[in-house]
């Protein structure tokens, strides 16, 4: 039996770091661009970034959200007609194509079939006043606010100039079929969205949760720690958590790409975010709505717009050049060629109004974010998180991948394989404070009761070892080069294992060996790098001659062991200075470092430590080191359609500029080379998705 919940909504506090705002109704890529430069210069707002794909604005500011509100609508207000803020899903979908929001073109355009029939150029001119009514209010309006640049200023100026030397008709057809191209233009962007939010439709809203006997629908933003959930066939699970009843199949090719179904029983975890598909089960939750896989790569996803691509950088630069560079080259058409070439002032005239229709630099400005975007919802697919679309196209230009080892190349589950002389609880006591998983595992292996107050004065060293006291004596265990440097006299072991040498009082008294296993999917991921034309290194803090066995059983180029966190990040730096777009793939907190020095930082997402998912770029889902050759593949892939879209838009408007000039182009060509050009560019964008 399912029941709806009554709920209330919890009181978010008024001044929030980081708040997100929904937009409806913005199509213009350009107005975007200056809705966000504007607002980051209104007093009281720190920090703010408008995605203009995912139609989302999120700002830092000190002012309450209701004042927030209402100071982003009036700098949206003063900048575009009929974009509305709002709180997170509070706004309905609106319809493009709609009666109520066309109805100048719905009645324009028989007006203008009327005139153009019957002769009547006062027919022609009222079908001008209803179908340029918005265009040309808007460029009223801009220019009020002394924005003189922008696409309805400049159709408007054409459009006027063309009904000022007597072309009544064309004017009125370039207006007709500008406005509805940029009708067309708005369908295409929110068929574009949708398929771009579907491709990462991830989460489900709401849950059912057992309460006694029945089961309550509930919002799963307000489903406590510990629920009981039933799951059905087809529904996507909710939350992170175990299943405690039933068997069922799962699907997990929403996170991962790979749709092989996995079986799952009681005692098994389950993610958020992956499909039920065989059977119905009951689940508990193990982590909040806020705490799951599916809020936090929605989180990662929705920030991804505050790192910007150089190309998103340099469309904003074109834009703001282009458009007067255009306009003083029309102006120089009209006024300065008349004085030097064959044909009138109206001649010239015409030419240099091509030039304004032609001018507007939409088809860039809206394809690039799209692009973008679904570059990054592809990579998300096939299980990559990038934290932003400078991160994609960086990932695009990697030569050279450098790997730790524990945990990326090796699965990360050691077990003791051998123990050379009487060291095992001494070992055990000394790495009893620990979370490194060589540390669990002789833990695991001791298998009896410590006693935590025999160990004082512990120190951990990332990459090294631990020094502690135990019962009142000295007791230091780490790797080799970390006993060496702690004056301890020893022998290396020759084995291709992990080795944690002991000490007690200064004197070396054995040693445990632990041992790892290569990840199945490593060596082909290795291939693939290598087919790719990538340099592959491996920095280890395990001994150079087990590290270059390892090396050189699964291919890789380069190897450098007995490494402290710091000498990682000195090779890091040496590699970046000599190779270029260097990418760093660790798990560990030593990594951090490393990760953040490098160009592209990749962590794992399943076993990593949180550290490591903080300071990198990008986060595997499930540690798979395949998934990274996808991404380059995307990221590539994206970079092509983006340089497709740009030098395709220019050149289009070039050469329409050039026939213009000659007099072979119209104004036809013009609104072709503004919106048709831009109707192509959204749908090549889309191909980044496939």
């Amino acid at each position: 039996m399912e029941k709806q919940c009554d709920l209330v909504p919890s009181n978010e506090p008024a001044h929030l770091a980081g708040v997100r705002f929904d937009v409806e109704g913005l199509n213009c890529a350009n107005c975007a661009m200056k809705i966000e430069a504007k607002l980051n210069l209104t007093p009281g707002i720190e920090e703010a970034v408008l995605n203009f794909t995912t139609k989302k604005i999120i700002v830092k500011s000190g002012l309450g959200r209701h004042e927030l509100l209402v100071t982003i609508q009036d700098v949206v207000d003063g900048i575009e007609d009929g974009v509305t803020v709002s709180y997170p899903r509070t706004q309905d979908k609106k319809r493009v194509l709609s009666f109520r929001k066309n109805w100048n073109l719905a009645v324009g355009t028989p007006l203008y079939l009327a005139g153009l029939i019957s002769h009547l150029e006062w027919l022609i001119i009222c079908a001008y006043a209803l179908i340029g009514f918005h265009v040309v209010r808007t460029a009223v309006k801009n220019i009020i606010n002394r924005d003189f640049f922008e696409e309805n200023f400049l159709m408007t100026v054409a459009t006027l100039g063309a009904i000022a030397i007597g072309e009544y008709n064309e004017a009125v057809g370039v207006m007709l079929f500008y406005s509805v191209g940029e009708l067309f233009q708005d369908y295409a962007i929110d068929r574009s969205r949708d398929s771009i939010s579907k491709l990462m439709d991830l989460k489900s809203d709401q849950a059912l949760v057992k309460k006694g006997n029945d089961y309550f629908v509930q919002d799963v933003e307000t489903v406590p720690l510990g629920s009981i959930l039933m799951i059905k066939v087809g529904q996507k699970i909710p939350l992170d958590g175990v299943v405690v009843s039933r068997s069922s199949a799962i699907n997990a090719a929403n996170l991962t790409g790979e749709s092989v179904p996995v079986d799952i029983a009681p005692g098994d975890p389950v993610t958020s975010g992956t499909v039920n598909l065989t059977g119905v089960f009951e689940m508990e939750t193990t982590r909040l709505y806020e705490d799951s896989t599916v809020a936090k790569i929605i989180e990662l996803l929705e920030q991804s717009a505050t790192k910007k691509a150089k190309i998103e950088h340099f469309v904003t630069r074109f834009s703001r050049k282009y458009t007067p560079f255009v306009l003083l080259m029309a102006l120089l058409v009209a006024f300065g060629f008349p004085l030097f070439l064959p044909g009138g002032l109206a001649t010239w005239g015409y030419r240099a109004l091509v030039f304004l229709v032609v001018s507007c630099p939409c088809a860039i400005a809206v394809s690039v974010p799209l692009t973008l975007y679904a570059g990054i919802g592809k990579a998300s697919k096939i299980g990559a998180l990038v934290k932003g679309s400078n991160y994609l196209e960086q990932a695009a230009h990697i030569n050279t991948i450098v790997f730790d080892k524990t945990g990326t190349i090796t699965k990360g589950e050691f077990r003791v394989k051998k123990i050379h002389g009487d060291v095992l609880e001494l070992a055990a006591y000394g790495e009893s404070l620990s979370n490194h998983p060589v540390a669990m595992s002789i833990v695991k292996e001791y298998d009896q009761t410590l006693d935590q107050g025999r160990i004082s004065n512990y120190q951990e060293f990332p990459g090294g070892g631990i020094k502690c006291e135990y019962s009142g004596q000295g007791l230091v265990l780490g790797n080799y080069k970390f006993l060496s440097e702690n004056g301890i006299p020893l022998e290396r072991i020759d084995t291709l294992d992990t080795v944690v040498y002991v000490a007690l009082d200064g004197t070396y008294i054995g040693a445990v060996e632990i041992g790892d296993t290569v990840k199945d999917s490593t060596p082909e991921a290795i291939t693939r790098f290598h087919r790719l034309g990538i340099e592959t290194v491996m920095l280890t803090g395990d001994n150079q001659k087990a590290a270059d066995r390892i090396a050189a059983t699964l291919g890789i180029d380069k190897v450098y062991g007995d490494l402290m966190p710091a000498d990682k990040v000195t090779h890091i730096e040496r590699l970046i200075n000599s190779k270029g777009a260097v990418a760093f793939v660790g798990d560990g907190i030593n990594d951090g470092p490393v990760l953040m020095r490098s160009d592209i930082g990749i962590a794992m997402g399943t076993k990593g430590s949180d550290l490591a998912k903080q300071a990198a770029d990008v986060v595997l889902i499930h540690d798979d080191l395949i998934t990274i050759t996808e991404l380059i593949k995307v990221a590539k892939k994206t970079n092509r359609i983006l340089k497709q879209n740009i030098y395709f838009s220019i050149l289009v408007k070039v050469a329409i500029i050039a026939l213009a000039t000659m007099g072979i182009a119209n104004m036809w060509f013009g609104v072709f080379g503004d919106v048709g050009v831009t109707l192509l560019a959204i749908f090549n964008s889309m191909r980044a998705m496939k």
